[in-house]
């Protein structure tokens, strides 16, 4: 139940094992067995929520780039001296993760992860952004090409 109780009836004399499952936790103990039970029994289950770790580095020609915000995990990461970053997701985890850094683009520009059931590296690599500046040269309205001097 939503209180986390649970309870089952079972027959006089009764021998089994009991095994907690939920999809995402682990529980201490794993199962607990019963022998010809004859009165009311309690064992209480410890749940653990199962986590995985997304890691890894962001260089630039080979160094570690310090300060990328890996947007998207949980807390947005931030690049360590030497590129590194990692952030743990809970069981099943799904995302879009984007390595930003104002003046640089990256490869790969995005990552989209599903239904996370394992640790993950994603290493990344970064340059320098470039843009393209473009215009006309004109002239009263004319323009104006390399064959006229310019």
């Amino acid at each position: 139940g939503a209180s986390g109780a649970y309870s089952t009836s079972v027959p006089y004399g009764w021998s089994g094992t009991v095994i907690p499952d939920l999809p995402g936790y682990t529980f201490k103990p794993v199962t607990k067995d019963f022998s010809n039970v004859t009165t009311t029994q309690k064992q209480d289950f410890a749940a653990t929520a199962i986590t995985f770790t997304i890691s890894g580095k962001i260089t630039t020609g080979g160094a570690g780039k310090i300060g990328v915000v890996v947007k998207g995990l949980p807390g947005d990461p931030i690049t360590s001296l030497t590129g590194a970053y990692t952030a743990t997701v809970p069981y099943n985890w799904s995302g879009m993760v984007t390595p930003v850094l104002a003046g640089y683009a990256f490869t790969p520009a995005v990552i989209t992860y599903a239904n996370v059931m394992a640790n993950q590296t994603q290493n990344y690599e970064m340059a320098a952004a470039t843009f393209t500046i473009a215009g006309k040269v004109m002239l009263n309205g004319v323009a104006l090409s390399v064959e006229d001097g310019i």
